[in-house]
């Protein structure tokens, strides 16, 4: 499946959620209105819009030499992460079936794009733009410590440490979501 193919599902799937989110949450009423409130709000939320969009830029690119810069001044937390998780992966899944792999492997790519972007499209609606400005300073800051916490620590994951305990079954089972989780 091609990107731009993946892109197209990510993209419909999650147009469609936003469509239902706005009608059962926005509602209907307040939906018509809702055009002018939105350029409002942008033209007023635009600085800290910026400020993301810097943030999730310098995130892009320390991410591309993030690992080599982590080895030369992070503390690998690892084996600490792993003790104290033990053998819990493997042991979840232990559970795994067909049914409930795609279920959730959907709920993570679909649902992560929803829940990420859906606030931000609802708060847009707003007549006060205090709730989206909000929203994005926390997304900056979410990221940009997530970006500090990725650098000064190295960690890896059960299928790291333990690939023959746990699979990898997001990518085993549904191999187009490397596309999604690499974007």
């Amino acid at each position: 499946m091609g990107l731009a193919t993946v892109l197209a599902q990510l993209a419909a799937v999650v147009v469609a959620l936003h469509l239902l989110g706005l009608a059962t949450v926005v509602g209907r009423d307040r939906l018509a209105g809702a055009p002018s409130r939105v350029r409002a709000n942008l033209r007023r939320v635009a600085p800290t819009l910026g400020l993301l969009v810097v943030v999730l830029a310098v995130n892009g690119v320390v991410r591309d030499v993030g690992v080599e810069l982590s080895w030369l001044i992070g503390v690998n937390v690892t084996g600490a992460i792993h003790a104290l998780e033990g053998g819990f992966v493997a042991r979840l899944q232990s559970f795994a079936a067909p049914p409930l792999t795609a279920y959730f492997s959907a709920v993570y790519v679909f649902g992560y794009a929803f829940l990420v972007t859906f606030p931000v499209v609802a708060y847009l609606a707003c007549e006060d733009d205090r709730p989206v400005r909000t929203l994005l300073v926390a997304y900056a800051v979410n990221y940009a410590l997530g970006l500090v916490c990725y650098v000064f620590f190295i960690s890896y994951g059960p299928r790291n440490v333990t690939p023959e305990a746990v699979r990898s079954l997001l990518y085993t089972n549904w191999p187009q979501a490397v596309s999604y989780t690499h974007l």
